[in-house]
């Protein structure tokens, strides 16, 4: 009888864990996601707006540093497990890699275009399927839109085009 109560409390044991996996996995990951994404967003679209001077704000050539918008993120961002974040331009691609604790690293490429008057990350793609489960390339290219994107409409501008050139990122803009 004994055998049979020790049998019973390892199944029930076992089956606590399984739920718990199951409600981290459903329920904290996407939480964690959304959170990131948030700050990415938030960060994103305040330095836009630091970089781009109220007084040119009827249309026009706006240029943002990625050194400047670099520093912002590494600011703003949680510093919880995240060690260091670069941001560099690749061709017409930019790449966002993030180091997190344990020298981990993790990169995200993607080509922001413009289309219908707003940022488009397009091709997004992560070098490292492991970390880029708790933060997708496909979710990490909708904050980044999202926070120029913000910006943008806030203040009445329609995206013509966008072009990565060096460390800057030139954007043409009208009312």
């Amino acid at each position: 009888m004994r055998a049979r109560g020790c049998l019973i409390s390892t199944g029930v044991f076992v089956v606590l864990i399984f739920v718990c996996c199951l409600v981290l996995l459903f329920v904290g990951v996407p939480r964690f996601q959304n959170s990131l994404k948030n700050e990415m967003a938030h960060a994103l679209s305040t330095e836009v707006a630091v970089q781009v001077p109220d007084s040119q704000l009827g249309g026009g050539t706006y240029t943002i540093s990625l050194a400047e918008l670099q520093q912002k993120l590494t600011g703003s961002v949680n510093s919880n497990g995240v060690n260091g974040i670069t941001l560099a331009s690749r061709g017409q691609q930019l790449e966002l890699s993030i180091e997190t604790s344990g020298n981990n690293k993790v990169s995200y490429t993607g080509t922001p275009t413009v289309q219908n008057g707003r940022l488009v990350m397009a091709d997004m793609q992560t070098s490292n399927s492991t970390l880029g489960f708790f933060m997708p390339a496909d979710k990490l290219g909708n904050a980044i839109e999202n926070g120029v994107n913000d910006f943008f409409s806030a203040n009445n501008l329609k995206m013509t085009s966008l072009q990565v050139q060096g460390d800057k990122i030139i954007i043409n803009a009208t009312k």
